[in-house]
């Protein structure tokens, strides 16, 4: 299927999917933090809700990245311009709407 991009900028695709990857498990990894302290943290139900998200935002996110590898990795062997990604501000809007139901959770609990 077409023909080979010169390898450096495969290998820059190729970083780049690791990159989100380290971003997912990072989400992830917040989620099974919240998960575990849950009794510490005392958010109440939100606790659940915020870890839920951040694990449901990883999943996506893993998702996502493949297929942004992917399109890009056609898109280099046919020449094509690199199609354009939502994909960081999709994830800083995702990332700040947990923050907020987080702070409101804290307020409305006493947490802070």
């Amino acid at each position: 299927m077409g023909s080979d991009p010169d390898y450096r900028f495969s290998l820059d695709n190729e970083r780049t999917i690791v990159a989100w990857i380290r971003t997912e498990s990072a989400l992830l990894a917040g989620a099974l933090v919240l998960h575990q302290l849950r009794g510490v943290l005392q958010l109440g139900r939100a606790n659940g809700w915020i870890a839920a998200c951040l694990a449901l935002m990883a999943a996506l996110l893993g998702a996502n990245a493949y297929m942004r590898w992917r399109r890009n990795e056609i898109a280099m062997r046919h020449g094509l311009p690199l199609p354009p990604s939502r994909l960081g501000l999709t994830l800083a809007a995702c990332v700040a709407l947990v923050c907020i139901e987080a702070a409101v959770a804290m307020l409305l609990d006493g947490g802070i």
